[in-house]
């Protein structure tokens, strides 16, 4: 069980907690730093100068979560991101779920963390390139805690 990070002052973490609580985000140490800073321009944004009434107005719903939340995450998100990856789901990952399911029956995927959509889009069209077949569906659920990435994932406009 790894340690509990270790905030520059208490109320970064109580932030941090609550937020983990509402969103299942965590910190590590290596994240401290960063988070701090995000917790600090959230709170720019809120006109908040102290982090314990910062806390209350967030878990009041005074101050806007989905800005702390959009400050938090990383959000990176591109086109066939990590090839490796890419290589196995199109090599191993798709043809092995293809030989193991009956004629006609679809395949589901969850892209947890999925930001503004890149990785979705691109798995979709993997899927599209190896389940020739169309009596197969492909279904895939795409979500994350920032609603601002998602509504970019979900008007699916993006510069060549």
């Amino acid at each position: 069980m790894s340690a509990a990070p270790t905030w520059s002052q208490p109320g970064y973490g109580a932030v941090a907690a609550w937020l983990g609580g509402r969103t299942g985000l965590t910190f590590p140490d290596s994240r401290v730093a960063d988070a701090e800073a995000g917790i600090r321009r959230a709170m720019l944004r809120a006109d908040a100068a102290d982090l314990g009434i910062y806390l209350r107005d967030l878990e009041a719903g005074r101050a806007d979560l989905d800005e702390l939340i959009a400050e938090l995450v990383v959000g990176e998100s591109y086109f066939f991101r990590e090839p490796l990856q890419w290589a196995l789901i199109r090599e191993e990952v798709l043809p092995a779920l293809r030989r193991s399911r009956p004629a006609g029956q679809g395949l589901r995927f969850w892209s947890a963390g999925c930001a503004s959509g890149e990785e979705p889009y691109s798995l979709a069209m993997v899927a599209r390139e190896q389940v020739v077949d169309p009596s197969w569906t492909v279904s895939i659920l795409a979500v994350d805690v920032n609603p601002t990435a998602l509504e970019k994932a979900m008007a699916d406009r993006y510069s060549p």
